[in-house]
């Protein structure tokens, strides 16, 4: 039973989260539910922000907001002195709507559209995080009628294969994502970057892929990126302000999966960075680090209300919940293997073994195989614990299912973070045409 942060089991067998059992957020929130736990979050923050410190340089924890982001929470990270890696639009409202400072937002994307680019520019984003020469263009025309100076980085791909899933790597040569550092085109865009009058190129971003819980694979990012940034310097004269190492820090889902120590392995990155720098008599860059999944993967459980059970035959048999791919669609997308247990009776005898399913008209809508559970009926509470990262996020509306409300608990205290949507709000964009109103 994987428990995180302040999840316990009461005298009574059932779960708590931050001091509430699961069956009164049940009762009075209702279900599918996504809880996260402000503890453990506001625990991770320190973890990171403790490991940033112990570099000699400048450094910045950024959060990437694509695993999560509402308004409270943009509000709590402000509070905490986070900076927001956001890559839309649609996340740059959603921050400044929580009062988040623009001049602390870092603008991703690969393919960031004029209108969005012209948006950031006049809210005031801190940086952008260029991703290839036709936004290079694109931004520097655009600065250019505002006349006025914008903060960038360069994406550079380095070439480096993370051992993840296939669909959550982004540093290999062929990503999608950045410019590639042997191909020689990184090296051309920075110069060129370095060379626009209305843009300030202020350094290098790299991120490799996510769920890596491997320090090595780290180390030898920080290799390639702070070859690449000599090199310039020898060749060019340049020197590089900011290294932006990205994310990816593995975020366990299950008992039996691997615990990252933060602080060890930021720290080991930072010193690695500091003794090149060294060796090489090169100034300290600002040392940056954009962790989402990290900080909020494990402290977000989700809750669901158990409907059918249905037994095929001696081995195979499935326990439907009242969620699935619409609140958690990464099971079915690439392969996210959770675990689960019953909240209202987390001490019976695990003597059934099922296939957690969701409500979608879809074979695929899987959440768990093989799950050992105590014979659930219907009514009980299936509880995922380490889902707080790309669920609601990538929530959709499939089979006109409204997507889940999101709390916040601690210390006894349960508050709205999201509301549930409401069947209404399904169709609130619908238009219907004149002549079908007969």
């Amino acid at each position: 039973m994987h428990l995180t942060g302040t999840m316990t089991v009461n005298k009574d067998g059932r779960l708590e989260i931050g001091g509430i059992t699961a069956t009164k957020l049940v009762n009075d929130y209702g279900t599918p539910l996504l809880v996260y736990d402000e503890e453990l979050i506001l625990e991770k923050i320190a973890a990171f922000q403790a490991a940033l410190a112990e570099y000699p340089g400048e450094s910045q924890l950024i959060y990437a907001s694509k695993a999560f982001l509402c308004r409270g929470l943009a509000a709590m990270l402000r509070k905490e002195g986070l900076a927001l890696d956001i890559v839309s639009e649609g996340e740059l409202a959603r921050a400044r709507a929580g009062n988040f400072p623009p001049e602390k937002m870092f603008f991703h994307g690969n393919n960031k559209s004029p209108a969005e680019i012209k948006k950031a520019i006049e809210e005031g984003a801190g940086r952008f995080i260029v991703d290839n020469a036709c936004e290079a263009r694109l931004l520097a025309d655009i600065s250019e009628q505002y006349e006025q100076e914008v903060a960038c980085q360069l994406r550079v791909t380095p070439g480096i294969d993370a051992n993840t899933h296939d669909y959550i790597k982004t540093g290999q040569k062929t990503s999608k994502f950045g410019v590639g550092i042997a191909t020689g085109q990184a090296e051309e865009l920075a110069l060129w970057l370095e060379e626009q009058e209305q843009l300030n190129f202020m350094g290098l971003h790299s991120h490799i892929g996510s769920q890596i819980y491997e320090s090595s694979t780290f180390k030898e990012l920080i290799w390639s990126m702070a070859q690449f940034m000599l090199e310039l310097r020898q060749k060019h004269g340049l020197k590089i302000k900011e290294i932006n190492l990205g994310g990816g820090i593995g975020a366990p889902q299950r008992a039996e999966d691997s615990q990252v120590n933060i602080k060890n392995l930021v720290t080991e990155v930072g010193s690695e960075l500091a003794a090149t720098c060294k060796r090489a008599d090169y100034p300290l860059p600002r040392l940056l680090l954009e962790p989402g999944r990290a900080i909020v993967g494990e402290a977000g459980t989700s809750l669901y209300t158990i409907g059918s059970v249905k037994r095929v035959n001696n081995s195979k048999n499935y326990v439907a919940v009242d969620g699935g791919m619409t609140d958690n669609i990464r099971p079915a997308l690439y392969d996210a293997n959770y675990e689960g247990f019953l909240a209202n009776r987390c001490q019976a005898d695990d003597d059934f073994l099922a296939t957690v399913v969701g409500k979608c008209c879809e074979s695929g809508d899987v959440l768990i195989k093989d799950l050992e559970l105590p014979e659930p009926k219907a009514g009980d509470i299936l509880t995922i614990p380490a889902s707080g990262a790309y669920t609601y996020s990538m929530a959709s509306n499939y089979n006109g299912i409204p997507r889940p409300a999101v709390l916040l608990v601690n210390s006894g205290q349960a508050e709205v973070l999201i509301e549930r949507e409401k069947v209404s709000e399904l169709y609130r964009l619908d238009t219907l045409p004149a002549r079908f109103q007969d």
